[in-house]
């Protein structure tokens, strides 16, 4: 999560930058020696079209004071913002003092409003002059870029053009007769009179075009037969990879487990892309008040709707048919991705909180709800805003991490990791912290705050609780001694209380049957597993490091299931990586063994 640095004092600021040893990519620091930097009006812009940031004058890369013509630069700053920028950018600008006696020139750029965007550099036009906050600084906008902030201000209509070479026949009547069957169930006053034709006129399926009927976008990709005949690129691609960096090799040469294509409608190809990520999910046996119950790595309802929602809410412009939406299976995430940022005014750090949404593709958005994917009970969505709330709801029910979200102007990005939030390693440190009465929400805000993730009062509506009540459990955390909290109002985090006790040794009791994956912790009572781990300990402990492919040749099972069981014995303390898990040097060794040549001397 980027710092709110408008929730800092300057001197808080300049010393958070310090310590960190580089800027935040909501901070700009300039020195500003020789009066007002040119390139300041890209950083106004670029704040401006995200969320906001600080500039600061007067301070070295390194955040160290010079010397600086304070009252000048103010006043320049300030006519910066006002004269240089369209639309013009209130802010209001201000000297203050650090280190006891320099002074340094501040301003806090807001974000914009949706209306406003883009914030520009007039002298150099609307798509020369929009800026965005990148990894090295600012970056101007592309021409796709600026047209998506453009079409923020209205309604999207991309998914109710008409695709002029096709004709109604290119619809499939499988999928239009239970569509007009539930129109006239729930609404007979409209459509009991209507014919088809008329119906799906009236719908947005079909349009008028020189005279005749033919196919929206939106009805050809929910009714269609193959709407890639005219559209070749707007199918979804689903990989599965066999390790953690996508281009890793199993130890049989295969750089994917599966590779697919899936065309057809949007029902069809949110189904077949389920049905293909389940088939390569293991079950995870849990143990829930002495009952053992099964479920699949993710759960069910959180891969439906990452699909669901990414084909009904992706980019459909005519710069982003080209496009497609592509699900990655690792073995320790699910990403989906998807084309073009979020749509409307809506903050991605308050993703699951309700009332939290906005419908670029209107009209497919309402196709949708009214149809089921093939073989289910279940409508492709819901049209409610509940995607999200849905999947960390199910993600928080099942023990697991929440999503993550990478979003800019040019794609969405969820990423589900594959580990348990609550297993026993977390649970014991939380007992270890000695407060009693935690609620289960308390517990899990907890987990996540002591996995290095703030938490915010959006993350505890996401899993169902009331604003108030969010409130209410996390200010009691703060209460404790548990955390603690940064910022104000909208903006506030909460964080690690900085002492935390040293964790107890975890127990096991989590297996995953026929492995191919990473699971979670290991179950002694399944028969083969603990034998395999067993094997990779004894193999370790007479060979000092081994890579995963030589353990799988030793061990003789499958890669996935020999990786599988390293990381259960890697989450149990049993055995250590001997490099960053996407490193292609990685071995392993049992856990508190050192180096024997540290200096690499043979």
């Amino acid at each position: 999560m980027a710092l709110d640095p408008s929730s800092l004092s300057t001197q808080e600021l300049v010393d958070h930058v310090r310590r960190v040893g580089g800027e935040p990519s909501t901070v700009e620091l300039k020195a500003a020696a020789g009066g007002l930097p040119k390139s300041t009006s890209e950083t106004i812009s670029a704040f401006a079209n995200a969320r906001g940031g600080t500039i600061l004058l007067g301070l070295d890369d390194l955040a160290q004071p010079v010397d600086i013509d304070a009252d000048g630069l103010r006043d320049a700053l300030a006519g910066m913002a006002s004269d240089k920028m369209q639309p013009p950018v209130r802010a209001e600008v201000e000297i203050d003092v650090v280190d006891g006696d320099r002074r340094v020139v501040r301003m806090d750029v807001s974000e914009a409003r949706m209306e406003d965007k883009p914030v520009y550099v007039a002298a150099r036009g609307q798509y020369g002059g929009s800026f965005a906050r990148g990894g090295d600084g600012d970056r101007r906008l592309t021409g796709y870029e600026v047209n998506r902030l453009v079409e923020n201000r209205t309604q999207p209509t991309h998914d109710r053009c008409i695709v002029s070479e096709a004709t109604p026949d290119d619809l499939d009547p499988d999928l239009i007769r239970p569509y007009l069957e539930r129109l006239r169930l729930t609404n007979p006053r409209t459509f009991s009179a209507l014919e088809d034709d008329q119906a799906l006129r009236s719908t947005g399926v079909l349009r008028e075009h020189g005279g005749t009927l033919a196919p929206t976008l939106a009805g050809l990709l929910t009714f269609g037969h193959h709407p890639q005949q005219f559209l070749p690129q707007l199918f979804i691609s689903v990989v599965v990879h066999p390790g953690t960096e996508v281009g890793e090799l199993s130890p049989r040469g295969e750089r994917f487990l599966d590779n697919r294509q899936i065309d057809g409608p949007v029902p069809v190809m949110a189904a077949e892309a389920m049905n293909t990520i389940t088939r390569h999910m293991a079950r995870a046996a849990v143990m829930r008040d002495g009952q053992r119950t099964e479920r699949f790595e993710y759960p069910l309802e959180v891969v439906r709707e990452l699909i669901a929602n990414a084909l009904m809410h992706r980019d459909y412009s005519p710069e982003s048919v080209g496009a497609q939406v592509q699900v990655e299976l690792f073995p320790d995430r699910l990403v989906v991705r998807s084309p073009g940022g979020v749509y409307g005014p809506v903050d991605p750090q308050e993703f699951g909180a309700p009332d939290v949404s906005s419908s670029r593709n209107a009209l497919l958005a309402k196709m949708l709800s009214e149809t089921r994917l093939p073989g289910s009970q279940f409508m492709v969505a819901e049209n409610r805003g509940s995607g999200i709330p849905t999947i960390m709801r199910a993600l928080s029910a099942a023990g697991m991490a929440p999503p993550t979200f990478a979003v800019d102007l040019r794609k969405v990005e969820v990423t589900v990791p594959h580990h348990a939030l609550l297993n026993h390693e977390v649970l014991g440190w939380i007992r270890s912290l000695g407060h009693e009465g935690l609620t289960d929400a308390q517990v899990q805000a907890l987990a996540l705050l002591h996995e290095g993730t703030p938490v915010r009062n959006q993350t505890l509506q996401g899993w169902g609780l009331h604003p108030a009540d969010a409130t209410r459990e996390l200010t009691d955390l703060v209460r404790r001694g548990a955390a603690e909290k940064v910022g104000d109002r909208r903006h506030a985090t909460y964080r690690l209380a900085m002492t935390e006790p040293s964790p107890p040794q975890p127990t096991l009791n989590l297996t995953f049957d026929n492995a191919p994956r990473t699971g979670g912790q290991l179950d002694a009572q399944k028969p083969g597993a603990d034998a395999r781990q067993q094997e990779i300990l004894r193999l370790l402990a007479q060979n000092g490091e081994m890579s995963a492919k030589q353990l799988t040749d030793s061990v003789e099972v499958g890669y996935r299931a020999t990786l599988n069981a390293i990381n259960d014995l890697i989450r149990v303390g049993k055995v250590e990586g001997t490099a960053p898990p996407r490193s292609r040097n990685r071995a392993y060794r049992l856990a508190g063994r050192e180096d024997p040549d540290p200096d690499g001397d043979d």
